[in-house]
């Protein structure tokens, strides 16, 4: 099976509904997102399970961020399905899809520049409570 290019840039392809059969793009789209709505409950439940507390509202964000996503392109998948025109075209899943890039955007900034120094600090308030807990 070869990629048509020239099919994948057309017009047609982003803005219309193909009523005669499914592509196997949307069945991608809709396995990416049943994918991306099981990874949103697994790091809920993460965050439910751990004990960090720096982690938790990040991991929150994120959670909330793969869920909604997830069951948004399941229901682009939906629509597309039942032939609506508006909601149902590819470019919907794609502007799904940025916006939720979009959210998780601030979420991974903070893991990779603010989450080490925060762990650090987080780590150096601990050691300084036990102490001056100890001596009360």
């Amino acid at each position: 099976m070869t990629i048509n290019w020239k099919e994948f840039f057309s017009t047609e392809y982003w803005f219309a509904i193909d009523r005669a059969m499914i592509h196997p793009t949307d069945k991608i789209i809709f396995g990416s997102g049943a994918v991306i709505f099981i990874l949103g409950v697994l790091v809920l439940l993460a965050r439910l399970v751990g004990n960090n507390n720096l982690l938790k509202p990040v991991l929150g964000r994120i959670a909330s961020v793969f869920i909604w996503v997830g069951l948004l392109e399941i229901l682009w998948y939906f629509l597309r399905l039942q032939y609506v025109n508006a909601l149902g075209s590819r470019t919907a899943a794609l502007i799904i899809g940025l916006v939720g890039l979009y959210f998780l955007y601030k979420p991974v900034k903070y893991f990779f520049k603010q989450y080490g120094q925060d762990r650090e600090a987080y780590s150096k308030q601990q050691v300084k409570d036990k102490y001056l807990n100890l001596n009360k």
